[in-house]
């Protein structure tokens, strides 16, 4: 059973939850994968070579009423590494597909990374823009 993540007293920063998060849920191990595992469009490069990075939740409430709480695009170049390039947080009422866009500089490598309420933290595969 997955519990939803409890905030601290002190605020803390849709990043500092994440990386929480990430460093102690266990990954892809519960629930359907086309349910998790988020959809990915990476868009051409500008001038300056950033690229528009767009990751979204296949859905907005699912089958057991469960629903994505976080999304995240992390640094895959290490295993190791904490480094968050974007995070968003979802409200449980928001009716809107649950969507992050980031700018990523072209040869950066990320996962795309999701946190659902009922099946806790799914991770993509490295992605390189």
């Amino acid at each position: 059973m997955v519990v939803a993540p409890q905030l601290p007293a002190n605020a803390e920063t849709v990043k500092e939850v994440v990386r929480r998060l990430d460093g102690t849920a266990s990954r892809n191990a519960d629930g359907d994968p086309a349910e998790h595992l988020c959809e990915i469009v990476v868009g051409q490069p500008g001038f300056d070579s950033w690229c528009p990075v767009e990751i979204s939740a296949p859905y907005v409430v699912g089958a057991e009423g469960h629903h994505i709480d976080y999304l995240w695009l992390k640094d895959a170049r290490t295993a190791s590494t904490q480094r968050v390039f974007a995070a968003r947080a979802f409200e449980r009422t928001d009716p809107t597909i649950p969507r992050l866009v980031q700018n990523l500089k072209k040869g950066s490598v990320f996962r795309p990374m999701a946190y659902c309420s009922a099946h806790g933290l799914w991770e993509g595969e490295p992605i390189t823009v």
